[in-house]
């Protein structure tokens, strides 16, 4: 008799997306909020603080994905990176000092970096073969994610920022809590495989597809560094702000309900090269539409493509390139050319903020998605056709 695959634990891997995405949506739309309402920082302060985040995010990736490949305890790592973070948010609630602010964003970066990687690894682990199944669990986690922002934005239209840190403590000890009912993935540690991880970086279409997604990255730093800022000098709500990035998370959720079909019938890097000029289109548009709400929705529902699809797509093109042996590390290197591209992206885009302006800053994000999109759409390996293939 053949064996059937095993069974998805579905609800307790979507369980630990939705409560770490909601961690997420608290922070992502608010926190540049609570700096500059709160502790009255400029956007070139603003700016600053995400820029300094760029050494845990070029470092850490590659020591947790090592750590969780070599150990086989990628679960063991995604729980210290959540526990820790619920102590961060603590300290980040009782500290104004830019310094100290400083210092405790690096070391939650550092943590960050020991949670959605290696968690993506067991994901897919869980999932095996049928990985393109991936998105109606990712999909969870937009849910959570849209659910916070769209609470909080109706919160803070009556409550302080100031109660911003203690909500994301909060999201990250439920975070750590689902996380200790996610089994281990049930396949055996992989077998090692001839060559190393650097094999794999060094290879053309590897490093193509690692340079488009840092330039696509540093490309929505303006937008998770100051929409929420930019849509409130126009005279938004906090309640319109929240509805706003509650609708792109809305957009991406149905996008995840859809994906593995696209991405088998057209493959990981058609739906890749699509979703990166949609992006260009979204900056654009949010730059010079930020005055007329009919645009700003458009707008959000681009986050289907901009995120949720550049996101699935990418996440299959990491295990096709990297394998099983270097699953952990390939999703930390993706991540830390996404968490680079952001860093440097935000510390551009705070420079840039107040003399350029915003619908200068957004039609430069547009520029980096096309040349990102130009930087992996020039290189195609001959293999890559074969890998998509077998992968769907």
């Amino acid at each position: 008799m053949l064996n059937s695959p095993p069974a998805i634990p579905y609800w307790r891997l979507s369980g630990f997306y939705l409560a770490y995405l909601a961690l997420l949506g608290g922070f992502i739309p608010y926190w540049n909020l609570y700096l500059a309402r709160e502790l009255h920082f400029s956007p070139a302060l603003i700016g600053q603080l995400m820029a300094v985040t760029v050494i845990p995010r070029l470092l850490a990736p590659c020591f947790w994905g090592h750590l969780a490949d070599r150990s086989g305890r990628g679960l063991a790592v995604v729980r210290l990176g959540v526990f820790m973070l619920a102590l961060l948010w603590l300290a980040l609630a009782f500290t104004t000092d830019y310094r100290w602010l400083a210092l405790w964003l690096l070391a939650c970066t550092f943590f960050q970096n020991a949670v959605m990687a290696p968690f993506e690894a067991v994901t897919l682990a869980h999932l095996a073969e049928r990985r393109t199944q991936y998105g109606r669990i990712r999909l969870w986690g937009s849910l959570g994610f849209m659910a916070m922002v769209a609470g909080l934005g109706v919160v803070f239209d009556h409550v302080s920022l100031q109660w911003l840190p203690l909500v994301l403590c909060g999201a990250a000890l439920l975070a750590w809590l689902v996380s200790l009912s996610v089994p281990d993935a049930p396949c055996p540690r992989p077998v090692r495989q001839r060559g190393s991880v650097w094999a794999v970086l060094r290879r053309r279409e590897v490093a193509a597809f690692l340079g488009g997604g840092l330039l696509l990255q540093a490309a929505h730093a303006p937008y998770y560094a100051f929409y929420s800022l930019f849509l409130e000098s126009h005279g938004y709500s906090h309640q319109s702000i929240g509805a706003l990035w509650a609708l792109g998370m809305a957009a991406e959720v149905l996008a995840f309900t859809r994906l593995h079909r696209w991405l088998g019938r057209w493959g990981a890097r058609p739906v890749l090269l699509g979703a990166m000029l949609l992006a260009a289109g979204r900056w654009w548009g949010i730059g010079l539409g930020v005055d007329h709400p009919g645009v700003l929705v458009t707008m959000q529902l681009l986050h289907a493509a901009s995120f949720a699809a550049v996101h699935a797509a990418s996440v299959q093109l990491v295990t096709l390139h990297f394998g099983e042996a270097h699953r952990g590390q390939g999703q930390a290197v993706y991540g830390m050319a996404w968490g680079v591209g952001a860093s440097l992206g935000a510390w551009a885009a705070g420079c840039a903020w107040n003399s350029l302006g915003a619908p200068a800053v957004f039609g430069a994000a547009a520029g980096l998605s096309l040349l990102g999109w130009f930087w992996v759409v020039r290189v195609k390996p001959a293999a890559e056709v074969g890998m998509e293939a077998e992968a769907v």
